[in-house]
């Protein structure tokens, strides 16, 4: 039997702070996402998952911190109100042949561990998909805004795989710095060739600006037309 340390939990199932409340827009239709798992998109998808249930104040029964009490204790019947809760909105967030195959587990944690499992797991062929996508991507008919929003996307993705360790003493921070660095390069690779004069001025600065740093830059040049071909003074 296990029981949850409920010492820092406000466990009043009436209480909209505590993890137990269920308010009248938190129903078995509720959507935690609008992208359903897939079995490609799992690291993105446990990401806004586990970001709607924060938000809920429901992330401990997927993560293990309210685990199941026993029968007797007061917390029982809230307890699996929200456990059933929390497995049916996982449930929306699946597609069809997913969802069909975890039915009868019977909680939320067991549920997040199993799809941890099945797809956590398979990293080699993604990562080397990852880069493959951010190696061809160009800007094409993109606009600036657009092309960068894609590109952002699979650094971010490809991150999940490839985390680098938090450290306090500075050790890490060139590591940081090459990989700021490499991702603003490939960014101005992929531009138009319109670009060349931006891009060549950026690459030449010092300190190295960070991506976000040069996505204003560029972007400031995709308007330089607009303005220029209107007369402010009129």
């Amino acid at each position: 039997m296990t029981t949850e340390n409920t010492t820092k939990i406000n466990c009043n199932p009436k209480d909209p702070s505590s993890p137990y409340f269920l308010n009248h827009n938190d129903g078995p239709a509720t959507l935690l996402t609008n992208h359903p798992l897939t079995v490609e998109n799992y690291h993105s998808w446990a990401c806004t998952v586990r970001r709607s249930l924060r938000i809920k104040k429901k992330l401990g029964f997927i993560d293990g911190t309210f685990l199941k009490p026993s029968s007797m204790d007061a917390l029982s019947e809230p307890w699996l109100e929200c456990n059933d809760m929390v497995i049916t909105w996982l449930q929306n967030a699946m597609s069809l042949e997913i969802k069909n195959s975890v039915v009868y587990v019977d909680t939320a944690y067991n549920l997040w561990l199993e799809l941890e499992q099945r797809f956590a797991q398979h990293n080699g062929p993604r990562i080397y998909e990852l880069k493959q996508l951010i190696h061809n991507l160009t800007q094409g008919d993109d606009s600036v805004s657009l092309y960068f929003s894609k590109l952002k996307g699979l650094f971010d993705e490809l991150l999940n795989f490839e985390s680098i360790p938090s450290c306090s003493c500075g050790a890490l921070k060139p590591i940081l710095e090459n990989q700021q660095r490499d991702w603003m390069m490939k960014f101005l690779m992929g531009l138009h060739d319109s670009f060349g004069n931006i891009k060549a001025q950026i690459i030449l600065l010092k300190p190295t600006p960070s991506l976000g740093e040069v996505y204003a830059l560029v972007q400031q040049e995709e308007k330089r037309p607009f303005f220029l071909e209107h007369d402010w003074e009129g």
